[in-house]
């Protein structure tokens, strides 16, 4: 008797989980490390190019965990504007990726899997473990890339947000690499 109530409450745990019920929205995958905590903040912070040029480059990160992470950011000179939304859904949610804003190029990865997904017009996502740039090494980094993409409508071939910091790397079009520097120009601040 203790069998069979031990395990229709094992059940009922699994399914208020979202194991068993279908209707329940998740993100699965690595995407998942993206939306594993609250946060909202800003910052300003330096990133440096190949030639030598530095740059300033603001932020916004907004998550709500388990199920949603809005990251934006902008760059001075270069003019870049990247934006990446993970939504949780039925089926392992949504990573959507706005090149120059959201008026610009929108690229929508459902049914989130694993830890890579490729776009129909060849863009690709990927998670990977770590990143080192400027001697410092990032954790859960999600990698855009666009080098494959049919008609490429983004002002860079890949970009690289880690879960906690942000933007850390983009490479551009020309050959130009542009890494975050380990100087800071503002703490990241929680937004009010």
């Amino acid at each position: 008797m203790n069998k069979i109530i031990l395990s229709i409450a094992g059940a009922f745990l699994l399914t208020s989980c979202g194991e068993f019920d279908p209707r329940e929205e998740y993100v699965y995958g690595r995407f998942n490390s993206f939306v594993q905590k609250e946060q909202e903040t800003s910052s300003t912070f330096e990133m440096k190019d190949n030639l030598g040029i530095t740059d300033s480059y603001t932020d916004y990160t907004y998550r709500h965990k388990p199920e949603y992470y809005n990251y934006r950011v902008e760059g001075t000179i270069n003019n870049i504007e990247i934006q990446v939304i993970i939504q949780c859904t039925d089926d392992g949610g949504d990573l959507t990726v706005y090149c120059g804003g959201t008026d610009n190029a929108k690229i929508v990865f459902k049914d989130l899997n694993g830890n890579q997904m490729k776009h129909k017009d060849g863009y690709r996502v990927k998670v990977l473990d770590s990143l080192e740039i400027n001697g410092k090494t990032y954790k859960n980094i999600l990698e855009f890339d666009a080098t494959e993409a049919e008609n490429n409508a983004c002002d860079y071939d890949k970009a690289y947000i880690a879960a906690n910091k942000g933007l850390i790397r983009i490479d551009l079009q020309d050959s130009i690499t542009i890494e975050r520097t380990t100087k800071k120009a503002t703490e990241r601040t929680p937004v009010d």
